[in-house]
């Protein structure tokens, strides 16, 4: 009965422990995440800019070799 008394305390406290682990590794993955999260939405903004700054630059380029093409006829 003792040793039965005992394997159940150290299995709770092993069980305890573990799930301490486990808390604190979701709680890591979850600030991962997050950090994850904040790079794609940064990089996704970033790549909308540059793209912006490209359909701009292009449309401007169209424009000014329609007004060239003019200038030569």
């Amino acid at each position: 009965v003792q040793f039965n008394e005992r394997h159940d305390r150290l299995t709770q406290k092993l069980d305890q422990k573990s799930v301490l682990d486990i808390e604190t590794e979701i709680e890591q993955l979850s600030e991962k995440l997050q950090k994850l999260r904040n790079t794609l939405t940064s990089t996704t903004s970033k790549h909308e800019n540059l793209l912006q700054q490209i359909v701009k630059i292009d449309s401007e380029l169209s424009e000014k070799s329609v007004l060239l093409n003019r200038f030569n006829e």
